[in-house]
């Protein structure tokens, strides 16, 4: 359940060198979830639509529990109320009136998280985090402490050979098909809506890492998508063409796309099935 951030660079990173020992204990922690949005997000049976946002904490949590593979003990939790009718009186199944949930946990080894779910901070989407530890401390992809010199690869592995790059390749797919490709006249104000700075995020708009104050390249072979997710080379935001894709075809982009890999997949079944003398 703590997955959903565990490979973005910096939390693979984080992982590393705390198990080299690079962190030591660590006193404290933040994940930050931020995912601004203007109308509700479709989801299957409408899942999304209202639920307490630290019901779902994952790209937060990670940047503890994806580091350190410790567990939370107890938690603390604050809520701010949303202005949407979604989160009005009656407006979603769970009676949930708040739209930006900040928590503080206890970690199973000593220590303290903070941790934070907000979908009303304006023009801001942005997965990221922070560790503070007995023997260095570390905020996106900078590592400062006793291990500075010394510091294992932190690169992640490469995919096995065959497997896609998941949710990188579908947007950069409908990007280079201009399915999003809808409102040249929308106003300019939304052009330029920007994503925040977590570490290989979409949004993430620097060219290179930083260690121990020292810049570095990044060979990252979803960087090179990046731009297209962004909807930079159609000069639009990705969160605003997703909200534009779903008003204008009644569906979501990720609905869409199951539906047609369902269908391809169906048509490979069957092609192998056709092939197989004990079907």
């Amino acid at each position: 359940m703590a997955e959903t951030s565990c490979y973005h660079a910096s939390c693979h990173a984080m992982r590393t060198i705390y198990r080299a020992g690079g962190f030591g204990r660590l006193v404290y922690s933040e994940g930050e979830y931020y995912h601004h949005v203007t109308a509700p997000i479709d989801s299957y049976k409408g899942w999304r639509i209202g639920s307490p946002p630290l019901w779902y904490p994952t790209h937060s949590t990670a940047f503890d529990v994806g580091v350190t593979g410790q567990r939370f003990t107890s938690v603390s939790c604050m809520g701010f109320k949303g202005t949407s009718a979604v989160h009005g009186p009656g407006g979603n199944v769970y009676q949930n009136p708040f739209a930006d949930e900040i928590a503080m946990f206890e970690t199973s080894e000593g220590g303290v998280s903070r941790m934070l779910m907000s979908m009303s901070v304006a023009r801001l989407i942005n997965e990221t985090g922070r560790v503070f530890g007995e023997r260095g401390r570390m905020a996106g992809m900078q590592y400062w402490g006793e291990m500075e010199e010394s510091l294992p690869d932190i690169s992640r592995p490469p995919l096995a050979p065959g497997v896609p790059a998941g949710g990188a390749r579908r947007f950069a797919r409908a990007a280079d098909a201009r399915v999003y490709h809808r409102d040249p006249g929308r106003p300019r104000a939304l052009g330029e809506y920007r994503r925040g700075a977590g570490d290989d995020h979409p949004g993430d708009r620097r060219p290179r890492i930083r260690v121990a104050g020292r810049r570095a390249p990044e060979d990252s072979p979803i960087r090179a998508a990046h731009g297209v997710i962004r909807g930079r080379d159609l000069g639009r935001n990705s969160c605003y063409l997703c909200n534009l894709f779903s008003k204008t075809v009644g569906r979501t982009f990720h609905h869409y796309l199951d539906d047609l890999q369902l269908a391809r997949a169906k048509q490979l079944l069957e092609k192998a099935m056709g092939s197989d003398p004990y079907c």
